[in-house]
């Protein structure tokens, strides 16, 4: 054996044989029997060279037997990892003592792996070797395990309930097991034979990785709602389930997605990578995913390369509204779409609504946020206040609106693109001259009439959660009736009057 390069404090160097037989090692590593190729001469290569990466408390004593039957006998000289080399024979089996935190044995010609006494083991990394399995049951206490691309077919993690990080990408693996492992933040799976993961228990999963597998649709991620990355390339899957308000990046190029809704509510404030190319999206399900971009998403200032989208091979991806990409904020896009390709735009909501909501109308017909209303027709945005609250201002995203001379609750737009309203609402200190006149309130069971109020005025009734219930116009003698059918409190609002009824 050849002489040890090592960055660590060597106290000795002499056999502990019945060290050996009392006490078993943290680790045993076993390296390949067959040679990794010639040398220079032409001739086999007998010996391998091995650096491991160990890590531990500054000043922990630890072992090392590098296959020849003699234990080395170091003390780690620094809080962090350090490297240790040595040249052993092919098929050495390594073994390593003490109460070591970290091992990273990456690209050291591995094709087995035993742990034995491991409970302070929190890091395992054990990367581009020829592994086939591990027994990770005498390490319950590893937080992360790293063993990318080796030829694993099974693993069983849940004898880890800790794990924070596991990356078991490009092995064999048909499933993978996550019920007991609930403090995983970053999970990369990637180019296995995996087609279920059930993530509900991953409360804290940020970082998910499962591109190339075929997974069965839906994907869903409801559950994880602190995700930032996500990377499902080439998945096969035909519909996904995002309920995060934090993802950064997503990457979906080459699945058969028709729909992506990258964000639960309001606009996507930390996205700034789109790759969502070679997919089944036309141009109206790409209108939705632009128009939930913001101008300049949160902690993107020092991002390589800027805000990027990806487009290319969607049905829509040269017909969509490219009006909608933010090009002077720095967003760049693939494909650049003409607009033929959807005839229809939406509205969202981007508002607090703890002041009082909005609603909109088509054809003085009440519909939802997000529904979608042919391009150039004109709808009403109509903002109702909440007791005590006035209306104050909207925009449709950066443009303000004017309200309406007769009912300054109704804000008028051509609706050409989508995009997001924001309103406010100020406090009422004015007076209030919808209700100058007496009030006359009549009630038969469910049933109200109310006179006494403006003539041809519009009126709105709204539950206690600000939803409406009941729309009109009061007559021409200022007379109102509808009908409840709930009991609970009701807002029954009249310009910029508003008066509260209970039904018990």
């Amino acid at each position: 054996m050849k002489k040890s390069s090592i960055i660590l404090i060597i106290i000795a160097l002499f056999p502990f044989l019945s060290y050996a037989q009392d006490t078993k090692p943290l680790i045993t590593l076993s390296t390949t029997t067959v040679s990794p190729g010639n040398d220079d001469d032409g001739e086999p290569i007998e010996e391998l060279n091995i650096t491991l990466h160990l890590g531990a408390a500054k000043s922990t004593p630890i072992r090392i037997d590098w296959g020849d039957g003699n234990l080395l006998d170091y003390t780690i000289g620094s809080s962090e990892p350090v490297s240790v080399s040595e040249t052993v024979d092919l098929g050495a089996k390594i073994k390593i003592y003490g109460d070591i935190s970290f091992v990273d044995a990456s690209q050291t010609y591995l094709v087995a792996v035993e742990l034995g006494q491991a409970a302070t083991l929190n890091v395992l990394r054990l990367s581009q070797n020829k592994i086939t399995s591990i027994d990770l049951s005498k390490a319950p206490n590893l937080k992360e395990l790293m063993i990318t691309d080796n030829k694993i077919s099974e693993l069983n993690i849940g004898v880890c309930p800790h794990l924070q990080e596991l990356y078991c990408g490009y092995n064999n693996l048909n499933n993978l097991t996550l019920s007991n492992n609930k403090e995983i933040s970053v999970l990369n799976c990637n180019n296995n034979k995996i087609t279920q993961l059930d993530l509900t228990m991953l409360k804290d999963l940020e970082i998910f990785v499962p591109s190339d597998n075929t997974l069965n649709s839906p994907l869903d991620l409801s559950a994880n709602t602190k995700l930032r990355t996500l990377d499902i390339a080439n998945c096969g899957l035909k519909e996904l389930k995002i309920n995060t308000k934090y993802l950064r990046r997503l990457v979906a190029v080459g699945n058969k997605l028709a729909k992506i809704e990258v964000s639960p509510k309001g606009k996507a404030k930390y996205l700034y990578h789109i790759d969502i190319r070679k997919n089944e999206l036309d141009a109206c399900a790409i209108n939705d995913i632009l128009v939930f971009l913001c101008d300049k998403p949160i902690d993107s200032d020092n991002i390589a390369g800027g805000y990027i989208i990806k487009l290319d091979g969607n049905k829509g991806s040269t017909q969509y509204d490219y009006d909608l990409v933010k090009t002077s904020a720095g967003w760049k896009v693939d494909t650049k779409g003409n607009g033929t390709g959807c005839s229809t735009a939406k509205i969202f909501d981007n508002s607090d609504t703890q002041n009082g909501t909005a609603t909109i109308l088509a054809d003085n017909v009440q519909v939802a946020f997000g529904t979608p209303i042919n391009k150039g027709k004109e709808v009403i945005i109509r903002l109702i206040p909440n007791t005590g609250y006035v209306a104050e201002s909207v925009k449709f995203e950066d443009t303000p609106l004017t309200a309406d001379e007769k009912d300054k609750n109704d804000y008028k737009i051509t609706l050409k693109i989508s995009g997001f309203i924001s309103y406010t609402f100020g406090v009422n200190t004015g007076t209030d001259n919808t209700f100058n006149s007496e009030i006359i309130i009549r009630r038969h069971e469910n049933t109200f009439d109310i006179s006494g109020l403006q003539a041809n005025k519009k009126y709105i009734v709204c539950n206690a959660l600000g939803q409406i219930v009941e729309t009109g116009t009061t007559s021409h003698n200022g007379n109102i009736t509808f009908t409840l059918n709930t009991s609970g409190c009701y807002f029954l609002n009249v310009g910029n009057g508003t008066l509260k009824i209970i039904l018990p």
